[in-house]
């Protein structure tokens, strides 16, 4: 949401990389403002150990987060500080309508005691044990996890939230040209191969197609259909209404 507010500012320089031909038109500015380099994902990350001990099963998708029998159970970091998690509030809104998308979220509240402020806390937490589930990104560094802490990660089935990790050049950039080429390099093909062997969380999913390297078994079906340009028009009034419905929780 931050690139759309930049161009929405005039912030930012029109620029189509070479590279970006094969690149879905969801993942890019059309007017060609912004460019995605790799996807974020979001899913649950569960402590396979807490389910046992509290006789609970695992959920399968964002429905069941809302059993009474998760109650104190699930963290999500704050959206008003997280963008990935943003991404997921906007992107169920947008798959259940707002109505049906708000009694949802009214829902979910009440079975978690409190939003992180930190993006990465829902990982931390989960792991050390604290709660049983966490709504998070899904990366490298956390599938790991389902070898070496007992973590189990799902994709959710009702569909996985997704927001692209974009890069822009300013306008009036000081060095324009040196922007472009890199844009372009970032874009390359075999760049993208060494990208997705680094543990960062975009690597979940890179944009050019068909790039190996990695292997999160990510069901790219799964991915919901998002509408990129609502990120940054509906942020205000999303959060507005997010912070009057939670409050300081």
């Amino acid at each position: 949401d931050a690139f759309m507010d930049a161009k929405d500012s005039g912030l930012l320089e029109k620029y189509i990389p070479e590279e970006s031909k094969d690149i879905k038109e969801e993942y890019k500015d059309k007017e060609g403002y912004w460019m995605g380099k790799g996807l974020t994902i979001v899913g649950f990350l569960v402590n396979k150990d807490v389910i046992k001990e509290k006789n609970l099963q695992a959920p399968e998708n964002w429905e069941d987060l809302v059993k009474p029998e998760y109650k104190n159970e699930i963290l999500m970091s704050n959206p008003a500080v997280s963008g990935t998690n943003y991404a997921v509030v906007n992107a169920l809104l947008q798959q259940k309508g707002k109505d049906s998308g708000w009694k949802y979220f009214e829902n979910l509240n009440k079975n978690i005691s409190y939003y992180s402020k930190r993006g990465k806390d829902p990982k931390l937490k989960t792991t050390a044990g604290e709660v049983a589930i966490g709504i998070t990104y899904i990366d490298n560094s956390i599938v790991k996890l389902e070898k070496e802490k007992n973590m189990q990660v799902i994709y959710p089935e009702d569909g996985i939230p997704w927001v692209v990790e974009g890069m822009a050049i300013f306008k009036n950039a000081s060095n324009l040209e040196g922007a472009k080429i890199f844009e372009n390099w970032v874009l390359k093909r075999e760049t993208q191969e060494e990208l997705a062997k680094i543990e960062g969380k975009d690597g979940a999913m890179l944009v050019k197609p068909g790039i190996k390297g990695i292997d999160l078994k990510v069901p790219k079906d799964k991915l919901m259909k998002e509408d990129l340009s609502s990120f940054g028009k509906d942020r205000k009034e999303i959060l507005d209404k997010w912070k009057a419905m939670v409050g300081n929780k």
